[in-house]
């Protein structure tokens, strides 16, 4: 059987091991418009030594990605907790520190935006939608 798929992000990838797990003889073929695989899970790395993610959207899931991995049978997989994540620069000067505390981070995003409350209520209610899925 041939599959093709098209774009190479994190669910592509994700099914496309599947796939060759469950049914070893299938013939997959990725399409991907970029030079790199990957998606959102990319990351860039500098000549300085330093590396940053090009999106954290499932490292903010750490627990999922492990059991999608093992699923598809890739195990030993060792994740590194790192915080604060990153820093958001604005164009009027103003720095916030992302960090993965979500009280920590109601805290700070009240201190500079006036926000914290909407940002604790939005990830209290993303928590029971996670616990979920």
């Amino acid at each position: 059987m041939k599959i093709g798929f098209v774009g190479a992000g994190v669910g592509t990838l994700h099914a496309a091991l599947l796939l060759t797990a469950r049914h070893p003889g299938v013939e997959i073929t990725i399409f991907e418009k970029e030079a790199h695989v990957g998606g959102r899970l990319r990351s860039v790395d500098f000549e300085s030594g330093g590396r940053i993610d090009e999106g954290p959207t499932i490292v903010l899931m750490p627990g999922k990605l492990k059991e999608q991995l093992a699923e598809a049978g890739v195990t030993g997989v060792k994740l590194e907790r790192v915080d604060p994540l990153y820093d958001l620069h604005f164009d009027d000067g103003t720095v916030v520190t992302k960090v993965s505390d979500v009280v920590d981070q109601a805290i700070a995003i009240e201190r500079q935006f006036g926000e914290g409350r909407g940002f604790y209520e939005f990830m209290h209610q993303k928590e029971k939608e996670y616990r979920n899925f």
